[in-house]
């Protein structure tokens, strides 16, 4: 997290320049977030039915970092000093059918 990537490859560029890195260089970390939903239908006479859910987003509760700082003049050049994640949300709902 302190160093993402090699900073000896990268030096500032001259004033007024343009730099010769290529265009979208530098990649942040993937994502990975599970989201998952446990249904339940439940018949009530004969043309009625109640259905339970469950819903969970980010269900793992996996943190998500988002990309590194990448200007060289900024002293977190190369760090990931946040998180672009959500904790883990779940709701709970009941349904009538009729």
């Amino acid at each position: 997290m302190n160093q993402y990537f090699n900073l000896a490859a990268f030096k500032e560029n001259a004033s007024g320049t343009f730099g010769d890195s290529a265009r979208n260089l530098l990649k942040g970390p993937g994502l990975a977030a599970v989201n998952m939903m446990f249904a339940k239908n439940i018949p009530f006479k004969e043309r009625y039915k109640v259905q339970f859910r469950w819903e969970m987003f980010n269900a793992l509760n996996t943190p998500v970092f988002s990309t590194p700082t990448a200007d060289p003049s900024s002293p977190a050049f190369g760090e990931i000093v946040s998180s672009a994640s959500t904790p883990r949300i779940m709701q709970v709902a009941l349904k009538f059918y009729w």
